[in-house]
C-alpha cells in the first residue's frame, strides 16, 4: 500500500484550499488599505476644519 499526500491525491490542477488561499490575503490587503484610506481622509478633513476654523476666529477677532 502507497501513501499519497493531500497535494498529490488531486490531479485536477487548482483546489478550492488553493483558491482560499489567494482571496483570503486579498481580502485582507484590500481592507488594511481600505482602513488607512479612510482613516487618512478623516485627518485631512479634521486638519482642513480646524485650519479653517482658526481663520474665521482671526478675522472675527
Amino acid at each position: 500500500m502507497q501513501v499519497v499526500s493531500a497535494a498529490q491525491a488531486t490531479d485536477s490542477g487548482w483546489t478550492w484550499a488553493q483558491t482560499a488561499g489567494l482571496i483570503v490575503p486579498c481580502i485582507a490587503l484590500l481592507g488594511a488599505f481600505l482602513t488607512y484610506a479612510l482613516s487618512q481622509r478623516a485627518v485631512r478633513r479634521e486638519h482642513r476644519a480646524r485650519t479653517f476654523a482658526e481663520a474665521l476666529t482671526a478675522v472675527e477677532a
